[in-house]
């Protein structure tokens, strides 16, 4: 029953500052990015597509209280945030 649930979600290409945010965001769920790492624009140029992409990423992260100045901050992801955009369906 949850494959024939997962068939019927529609799926859409995420946006440059989309693609970096779910980009670091599954870095520290997976323990890649860990406390007082820089994230460096470099390492997701290609997902960002450019500077401002990666910058709105960025905002949105500091925000939810992950990064501060390109620096990791936190080493876990709440549960609520991945639900909201869409990185877990529980």
């Amino acid at each position: 029953m949850d494959e024939s649930n997962q068939a019927y979600e529609p799926k859409r290409k995420l946006t440059g500052y989309e693609a970096v945010r779910n980009a670091i965001l599954q870095g520290i769920q997976e323990k890649e990015l860990v406390i007082g790492r820089q994230v460096y624009y470099q390492d997701y140029s290609k997902k960002a597509g450019n500077k401002a992409n990666y910058q709105r990423a960025l905002y949105f992260l500091e925000g939810a209280g992950i990064i501060v100045n390109e620096v990791i901050i936190s080493d876990k992801v709440p549960k609520e945030l991945m639900q909201r955009i869409g990185l877990v369906n529980e």
